[in-house]
């Protein structure tokens, strides 16, 4: 999705009809909230769910403890956020 997040006023021809109204709305939730907010809503709306992204962090911990080295290797690579809870709670997991 390319859209820029600047305000920019809705001229009267681009106003008419729900394409018109669908896009400026889509504009100024893209400013309040990011293009990754709008992306992630997209995906829900086409069936497309993160159970991942759901997890709690200490669920995700215990997930972590029962791989070994090579296990923890590939999980990083498989998921960012697993990346970051390897990152941050290195010495939790080896524990």
């Amino acid at each position: 999705m390319g859209f820029e997040c600047r305000y920019k006023k809705v001229d009267s021809k681009h106003s008419e009809g729900y394409a018109g109204f669908a896009e400026s709305l889509l504009i100024r939730i893209c400013c309040l909230f990011g293009t990754a907010m709008i992306q992630y809503i997209s995906g829900l709306c086409e069936g497309r769910i993160d159970y991942l992204e759901r997890l709690p962090e200490e669920l995700i911990v215990m997930i972590l403890r029962r791989c070994d080295a090579v296990s923890l290797a590939h999980m990083s690579t498989l998921n960012s956020r697993f990346d970051k809870v390897l990152c941050d709670n290195n010495s939790d997991l080896f524990v």
